[in-house]
C-alpha cells in the first residue's frame, strides 16, 4: 500500500471538514462573517426572544379572553362562563319601625234618663221627676220645689232650710248634699225614697204667737176621762193634722212620740 505523507493527510482532512461544515458566505460589502461559536449563541438568543414574545402575546390573548367584556360577549354567544367567586360584605340590618297603635275610640257620652223619686214629709208623700245619668245617683232638685210641693212655708216661718234624708230618722249624717249657693239638693237616684228634713229659723219660730182654740163642750166622754175638747192632738199621742190647732207644729212628732205615738 501507498501511504500518504503527513502534510497530505492534513490537507485531506481539512478538505473533508470543509465539505461537512461549509463556511458561510461573506456578507456583501466585504463584511466578515461571525465566528461559528458566536453565531450559535446569537441563534439561541433569538430563539429565547421569540419564545418570550410568543408567551407575551399568548398572555395578552388569555387576559383579553378573561376580561368582563369578553365574558359578557361569551355569555351572549351562549358559551360557558368561568365561575367567579364573590365576597359578600356583611350588612347591618335596620330594625323595622314599631307600628304606631291605633287611637282608642272616644267613649260614648253618658246616657241621661228621666225617672221619679218619692219625697215624704210626715204622712205626706209626693213623687217628683228628676233627670240623672243612667244607673248613677247624680240627680238634683231645687229645695224651693219641695217647699211648694208640700206647702212647707205654711208650717215653717222665716228662712228655714229644706233638706232631703235617706232615712226616716232624719239624721244629719244621712242628708243629701245641699248647695247653699244654688239652693239645689243633689245626689238623688231614680226609684229611691227620700225624707224631708227641716232646719228651722229659730228666731222666726220664737216670734210666732200661737193661739189655741177651745171647742164647744160635749157630753161625750173625753179620751182621758174629761170632756173632749178641740185642740192639740200631739198631747194624746197623735200628731196634729192642722197647724192652727197644734201647740207646737214644728215639734209635733216629738211630742206625739213622747205621748205614745209609734210612727
Amino acid at each position: 500500500k501507498r501511504t500518504m505523507s503527513s502534510p497530505a493527510k492534513l490537507a485531506a482532512a481539512k478538505e473533508k471538514d470543509a465539505k461537512l461544515n461549509p463556511k458561510p458566505k461573506a456578507a456583501a460589502g466585504g463584511a466578515k462573517s461571525a465566528p461559528a461559536g458566536k453565531s450559535a449563541l446569537n441563534k439561541s438568543k433569538l430563539v429565547k426572544g421569540a419564545k418570550k414574545i410568543g408567551n407575551a402575546v399568548a398572555g395578552k390573548k388569555k387576559k383579553k379572553a378573561t376580561s368582563p367584556k369578553a365574558k359578557k360577549d361569551k355569555d351572549k354567544a351562549g358559551g360557558e362562563t368561568t365561575p367567579t367567586t364573590t365576597t359578600s360584605t356583611p350588612t347591618t340590618e335596620t330594625p323595622a319601625p314599631t307600628p304606631t297603635p291605633a287611637p282608642e275610640p272616644e267613649p260614648e257620652p253618658a246616657k241621661k234618663v228621666e225617672g221619679k223619686v218619692k219625697i215624704r214629709y210626715n204622712h205626706y208623700c209626693e213623687e217628683v221627676t228628676i233627670t240623672t245619668t243612667e244607673g248613677k245617683a247624680d240627680g238634683s232638685i231645687p229645695a224651693s220645689e219641695i217647699v211648694d210641693l208640700l206647702a212647707l212655708d205654711f208650717a215653717f216661718p222665716g228662712n228655714f232650710v229644706t233638706h232631703l234624708n235617706t232615712t226616716a230618722a232624719t239624721e244629719r249624717r244621712d242628708r243629701l248634699w245641699y248647695h247653699p249657693e244654688t239652693g239645689n239638693i243633689s245626689g238623688l237616684m231614680i226609684g229611691k225614697e227620700y225624707f224631708c228634713d227641716i232646719d228651722e229659723d229659730e228666731v222666726a219660730e220664737a216670734a210666732v204667737v200661737r193661739t189655741a182654740y177651745k171647742g164647744a163642750e160635749s157630753s161625750e166622754p173625753s179620751m182621758i176621762g174629761g170632756k173632749r175638747e178641740e185642740g192639740c192632738s200631739c198631747l194624746f199621742g197623735n200628731p196634729c193634722m192642722e197647724a192652727y190647732t197644734c201647740k207646737n207644729w214644728a215639734k209635733r212628732e216629738e211630742i206625739a212620740r213622747a205621748n205614745g205615738w209609734k210612727g
